[in-house]
């Protein structure tokens, strides 16, 4: 039976990343000098393997971060329902600036009755990035691409592997470095029955770890 690799990588580091902003939807920030920096750095130490088409969010940070790393790769659709969330009244501030919001705490705690003052509902971020992984599970099905590099934040990736990823693992367990991510192995039998994939390494190809850049 035909199977097919979906490679989720993070997108580079903003300049929002690093001083620790809540950098979603509304933010459309590119790449900074150090994000590339360290793009570079990932590709000079590991293996991004190669992919027949490029999925991407509609951020400027991600479509930069494709580039860079598969600028070789010709076919690339641009996923807007695999975009960060709306972090609404968040958007833009910091931990510190966010301390004593009780709407950011309950966010932040994971509480069942959190929400974003003017952002986007939690539902309606995890249905439409259910609907994107989807529709490219099934336009590679159709297309017969065997591999596919699909470039998203941080927190796309978090959400989806914890709702189908196997070994099951709370969202959190997977977060991952920028540049980073995880490979798939999407079977048609098992994602036709239970809507599940495999999680079968980690990207790029060759780190011991998701996140190995962090302290260096």
């Amino acid at each position: 039976m035909k199977t097919y690799k979906v490679h989720l990588i993070r997108h580079g580091l903003t300049q929002g990343n690093l001083d620790g902003r809540y950098v979603g939807a509304r933010t459309d920030l590119p790449l900074c000098p150090e994000g590339v920096a360290r793009l570079r750095r990932l590709q000079g130490d590991y293996d991004y393997p190669a992919a027949d088409k490029l999925y991407v969010a509609p951020h400027l940070r991600c479509r930069q971060t494709a580039h860079l790393l598969y600028p070789g790769v010709a076919e690339q659709e641009v996923m807007e329902e695999l975009g960060e969330l709306d972090f609404g009244r968040f958007e833009g501030k910091t931990l510190e600036e966010l301390k004593g919001d009780p709407d950011f705490e309950k966010f932040a705690a994971g509480s069942p009755d959190a929400f974003i003052p003017d952002g986007e509902e939690i539902e309606e971020f995890a249905a439409r990035c259910t609907l994107g992984i989807r529709t490219v599970i099934e336009d590679m099905m159709k297309g017969g691409l065997e591999s596919a590099a699909v470039v998203v934040p941080g927190g796309v990736i978090m959400g989806l592997l914890a709702a189908f990823g196997y070994p099951r693992k709370r969202q959190l367990e997977w977060h991952c470095d920028d540049g980073c991510g995880y490979t798939l192995l999407v079977t048609p039998q098992l994602w036709q029955a239970a809507q599940a994939f495999e999680v079968i390494g980690i990207m790029p190809h060759g780190a011991q770890t998701p996140t190995p850049l962090s302290g260096r």
